[in-house]
C-alpha cells in the first residue's frame, strides 16, 4: 500500500498512516455498509433532512460572518493496487487561503459497474481527529441514475465534484477517474457552525464490496478578520 501525502504544495510517498488506518478489506460493520444499503439509507433517512436543510441554508441565507477555508494536506491511500492506483495526489497553492485539489486515479480493470463511496467527516481533537457529524455509505451508481432520491448528496456532488470531475455519467466506468483544480468556495462555510478549526473528510472508494481507495482532504476553517 502507497500513501500519497501532500502538506501545503509539497508531495512525498510513504509507507503508511499514523493516525487513522486504512483497511481494503471488509469486515464486520464497514462488510454491512456495503451489503446493506438499502437499510443504511433508512436508518440514515431521520438525518437527510437535517443535512438538507442545512445545506439549503448555505445557498440561501446571507452569511453571519466572512470565513476563509482551504485544503491544508492531501493523503491518497491505494488499497487495491491490480485494480486501481493513484497517479496524481497533489495540491497546489494558488494564495495564502486557496489552493487546488488534483487527483488522477487509474482503473485497470473496466468497466466497473458496481461502486459505492463512504463519505466520513473529522474534527481535530487533542488525540487526534475525531468522527465529526457525519457518516454515511452510498450505493454510488444509483445515486448517478437517480440523484433526485439522494437530495443530500445531489447538492454536494453537484456544487463540489461535478465542475472538476469527470464523473458526469452513470455506471459503468471504462475510463481514469480525474478531478482537477477543486477549490473550495469560502461562501459555502459562511454559515457552517463550526469553530475556526482543522477538519478532515475521508472518502472511501468499494467496488464488488472491497474497497479500492481512500482520499483525505484535510482543511483549515478560520474566520476572516480583515
Amino acid at each position: 500500500m502507497n500513501v500519497f501525502m501532500l502538506h501545503d504544495g509539497m508531495m512525498k510517498l510513504q509507507g503508511g498512516s499514523k493516525n487513522l488506518k486504512p483497511e481494503s478489506k471488509l469486515g464486520g460493520s464497514e462488510n454491512n455498509e456495503i451489503g446493506q444499503l438499502s437499510s443504511l439509507r433508512f436508518r440514515a433517512a431521520t438525518n437527510m433532512k437535517f443535512y438538507l436543510l442545512w445545506v439549503i441554508a448555505l445557498i440561501v441565507f446571507h452569511k453571519a460572518q466572512s470565513r476563509k477555508v482551504k485544503f491544508t494536506k492531501l493523503e491518497c491511500f491505494e488499497l487495491d493496487k491490480p485494480f486501481a492506483t493513484i497517479k496524481k495526489c497533489q495540491l497546489k497553492a494558488l494564495s495564502r487561503y486557496r489552493s487546488a485539489l488534483f487527483v488522477h486515479v487509474a482503473l485497470h480493470q473496466v468497466p466497473v459497474n458496481n461502486v459505492s463511496v463512504n463519505a466520513r467527516f473529522f474534527r481535530k481533537g487533542s488525540n487526534g481527529y475525531r468522527l465529526f457529524m457525519y457518516n454515511n455509505t452510498l450505493d454510488f451508481c444509483a445515486f448517478l441514475k437517480n440523484p433526485n432520491r439522494f437530495m443530500f448528496w445531489k447538492i454536494v456532488f453537484t456544487n463540489l465534484i461535478l465542475p472538476f470531475s469527470n464523473i458526469n455519467h452513470t455506471c459503468p466506468f471504462d475510463h481514469d477517474i480525474i478531478c482537477e483544480n477543486l477549490i473550495l468556495d469560502s461562501e459555502m462555510f459562511n454559515l457552517i457552525p463550526f469553530a475556526d478549526d482543522e477538519y478532515m473528510f475521508s472518502f472511501k472508494v468499494g467496488a464488488y464490496n472491497h474497497y479500492k481507495a481512500e482520499i483525505r482532504a484535510y482543511i483549515l476553517v478560520k474566520e476572516d478578520k480583515v
